[in-house]
């Protein structure tokens, strides 16, 4: 501890500098290490729920859709990889849970305290967990009534053609509230300097992306397509850029 002395109305005052806390930085300082926890745990959930949504359920083929449900049951397979799938989907909204935390927490601390872009983000990641976790859990409910699955005594066919539809597209859907994220982020970054600038050009090429094909051609399905890219992408910005890893000074 460092003490210094200050002459204040003829006696000597000491005070006294306090070290920072472990894990904490002082004001413009580095944040240390445990700041990039929540960081990581953006890696983590753009890639477990890239792989838990677009390479864990093959569509059944048109054909079989076609001709009905016990086609539909009939022609589905690996249910393993769902169930993997399902598993993977619950790990990537847990480390989403814990991203969106760290990274509202981020982006407040560097904007005026009247802006509702922290709220947006609050708001934009809660639905998007909501939502995932409903599509995991579909996933997870289509494993076990697929053939072989441990809650197929419980199920009809019906049911299982009716879960594998609700699988296949909900699993994409339920990304919409990171694309909304994603806009939100790209305006902190671009207008108001609160991320990297070039994680505020990706996110809005993308959001616009997302937008046109869901305006446009009704398809929110696009949104799991680009959302866990970017959380992958502004993660390891965040991980990487000594700048963004600053503290903020007093606002």
């Amino acid at each position: 501890m460092n003490s210094l002395g200050s002459l204040d109305t003829g006696r000597i005052v000491t005070v006294t500098a306090q070290p920072a806390a472990p894990g904490t930085a002082e004001p413009g300082g580095y944040a240390g290490p445990r700041r990039s926890v929540w960081a990581w745990s953006g890696v983590l959930a753009g890639v477990t729920g890239a792989v838990a949504t677009a390479f864990t359920f093959t569509d059944p083929p048109e054909s079989a859709v076609r001709s009905g449900p016990e086609a539909v049951y009939a022609a589905l397979e690996g249910r393993g990889l769902v169930q993997a799938g399902a598993s993977l989907g619950f790990v990537a909204v847990t480390a989403l849970v814990v991203f969106a935390a760290g990274f509202v927490r981020h982006v407040e601390a560097r904007l005026p305290g009247h802006s509702l872009v922290p709220a947006v983000l609050r708001t934009a990641f809660s639905g998007a967990v909501g939502a995932l976790i409903l599509a995991f859990s579909f996933k997870a409910m289509l494993a076990g009534g697929m053939p072989g699955g441990v809650d197929g005594s419980f199920t009809t066919e019906e049911d299982v053609s009716v879960l594998a539809l609700l699988v296949s597209q909900g699993q994409w859907v339920g990304w919409i509230g990171v694309a909304i994220a994603m806009g939100a982020s790209a305006y902190a970054a671009l207008r108001l300097r609160a991320l990297p600038r070039w994680t505020g050009a990706v996110g809005g090429l993308f959001g616009l992306f997302v937008a046109g094909f869901v305006l446009v051609l009704c398809l929110p399905y696009s949104a799991g397509v680009v959302a866990p890219v970017w959380l992958v992408l502004v993660s390891l910005a965040l991980i990487s850029s000594p700048a963004a890893q600053r503290q903020p000074g007093p606002r």
